[in-house]
């Protein structure tokens, strides 16, 4: 048994430690409170976007066949898209790689037509050349809507953070206006780049493309063309995502093989990506395609009525 001055002792300590912990609670903590996250201010949206007979009957398409990887919005945040690389294209903000038009610019109807009917080699982007012509021909459009209507929401949030407008106001006065200037613009740009006439190949057309690939293609694509060069692991596109360069070796690419095809890389770019317009004259173009072709160790594939190689699916 304890001795009772011990006893009194440890009860002393117990009653002093509770009193410590009561009064430790009853303190207001000195921590303090996070703010309220404030709400996005208003902006425009899809639903106040009108969309003429050929879009709408797009977006329907659009809605069948799409969504899963493009996304209800066409932000390319479907359901699918975090499976898959490339991730799906997000068609509101106009990054089209593949183009007959300058660079920076969005592509023309036919390129974008290009694209649905044959699909991408390479990527998850299928053909739809067993649509009917016209459900394809409205799936230009409702994509071209969506670029349009990117382009006025952020006119519109201009207006509202410039003159204190509110969205209302600009839907009912100023919409009609901001829609007519984007949509101006965008037809001045979607207009094709001119394509001469290809010179006949040469053993010093492709030794002159062999020195301008050396100088400017090789550290991306590699001396032999398959795609590893010192810089092929660091690339990223504008969404911060790893993109890889093409591997020539192949002489199959995404939006076309035919050498009228890669002259058009060469001369336009690939939007959203570290691949620029190349500068110089046509016939250093045609250079570089003459030999970039030399690379090619596969036989390229035959085409079908539509433009696209036969077998498969895509392209």
């Amino acid at each position: 048994m304890s001795p009772p001055l011990l006893r009194r002792t440890l009860s002393g300590t117990v009653l002093v430690a509770t009193l410590i912990v009561i009064a430790a609670a009853r303190i207001p903590s000195s921590a303090p409170t996070p703010p309220a996250k404030e709400a996005p201010p208003p902006t425009l949206t899809l639903a106040d976007w009108p969309l003429e007979s050929g879009a709408k009957l797009g977006k329907r398409i659009f809605q069948e066949n799409c969504v899963g990887c493009h996304g209800d919005t066409g932000l390319g945040d479907g359901e699918a898209a975090a499976d898959l690389n490339p991730r799906p294209r997000n068609l509101r903000k106009g990054y089209f790689k593949f183009r007959s038009t300058a660079s920076s610019k969005l592509p023309t109807r036919a390129d974008l037509l290009h694209v649905i009917t044959c699909g991408l080699p390479g990527s998850s982007m299928p053909s739809f050349r067993l649509l009917p012509d016209a459900h394809r021909d409205a799936l230009v459009s409702y994509v071209l809507t969506l670029a349009a209507f990117e382009k006025a929401r952020l006119e519109a949030e201009i207006l509202r953070d410039a003159d204190g407008l509110t969205m209302p106001v600009i839907v009912k006065d100023h919409l009609p206006e901001i829609r007519k200037k984007v949509e101006a613009e965008m037809a001045e740009g979607a207009v094709p780049v001119t394509i001469g006439q290809r010179p006949p190949t040469t053993p010093e057309s492709v030794e002159k493309g062999r020195a301008r690939y050396a100088k400017e293609c090789a550290s991306c694509h590699g001396k032999t063309g398959v795609g590893d060069g010192p810089s092929s692991y660091a690339l990223r596109d504008w969404e911060d995502a790893e993109i890889r360069p093409r591997d020539f070796t192949t002489g199959v690419f995404r939006a076309g093989s035919a050498p009228t095809d890669l002259f058009l890389r060469l001369k336009s770019g690939l939007n959203g990506t570290p691949m620029p317009a190349i500068s110089g004259s046509d016939d250093d173009l045609w250079a570089l395609v003459d030999f970039i072709l030399t690379l090619r160790t596969q036989a390229p594939e035959a085409s079908d009525h539509a433009g696209c190689p036969i077998g498969g699916t895509t392209r």
